[in-house]
């Protein structure tokens, strides 16, 4: 299922302040539903993935589709490919 997330460059002309190098936007809630939002698919960990191989000595996977190896467990690429659920 593809999550929907905020376009933040076509937010409204809302305040942004910053504060200790943080962001904030300030957003009336009656508004909420006036943002436009952006369908994106959810990376695939390597966890999750049918070319990844669990080292598990080392706790890293190992990339069967020549992606690299050593990678942590919450590593995603454009070639991740999810397992099929059971």
């Amino acid at each position: 299922m593809k999550k929907k997330y905020i376009e933040i460059s076509k937010l409204p002309n809302f305040e942004i302040t910053v504060e200790g190098g943080q962001k904030f936007i300030l957003l009336p809630f009656e508004h909420l539903s006036d943002i436009p939002t952006v369908d994106v698919i959810e990376p695939v960990r390597c966890q999750d993935c049918i070319y990844a191989t669990l080292i598990t000595s080392l706790k890293r996977y190992d990339c069967n589709n020549g992606y690299g190896s050593l990678l942590p467990t919450d590593h995603f690429c454009s070639c991740g490919v999810r397992k099929e659920k059971v």
